[in-house]
């Protein structure tokens, strides 16, 4: 009798027993991490716990190239903004032959520093964004004089 219960419980128990606990993710920086949950390793890195096999996943985001000298990366936010608009840099010598720098916003067009002329190009650009200047050179007009037989 005592094999008869044996075999009537160990089916009960083996059928009644609550599923294991799924497995956790570890981050990169050892956090421990819950299937289907994420964890916030800096602004711009992130962890998330795959549900199917419980794998970390580390997510980096990329940021675009903003299109301003003076950008600012805000706390919180992954990718730094143009608070000011975009804007370039204006490298030139001024009519004393001094070299100088100033930022010039793209929605001013052509900037006028005495006879020099810059405005933002983007199709120059190779990392900050930099205007394209020129100097402009004014002619004064000669009248000749008539001369007289």
């Amino acid at each position: 009798m005592f094999s008869l219960v044996l075999l009537v419980v160990t089916p009960w128990l083996v059928f009644c027993m609550p599923p294991p606990p799924p497995a956790m993710c570890t981050c990169s920086d050892g956090t421990q991490v819950p299937p289907g949950g994420t964890h916030s390793i800096s602004d711009c890195h992130s962890c998330y716990c795959d549900e199917n096999n419980s794998e970390a996943q580390e997510i980096i985001a990329a940021c675009l190239i903003v299109p301003c000298v003076d950008s600012v990366k805000m706390p919180g936010q992954c990718c730094p903004t143009c608070p000011n608009g975009e804007n370039c840099r204006a490298e030139f010598k001024d009519d004393n032959g001094v070299e100088r720098s100033e930022i010039i916003k793209v929605s001013d067009g052509v900037v006028k520093f005495n006879s020099t002329e810059c405005q933002c190009d983007y199709q120059n650009y190779n990392g900050e964004p930099k205007a394209n200047c020129v100097q402009v050179l004014s002619i004064e007009p000669v009248i000749a004089e008539k001369s007289t037989p």
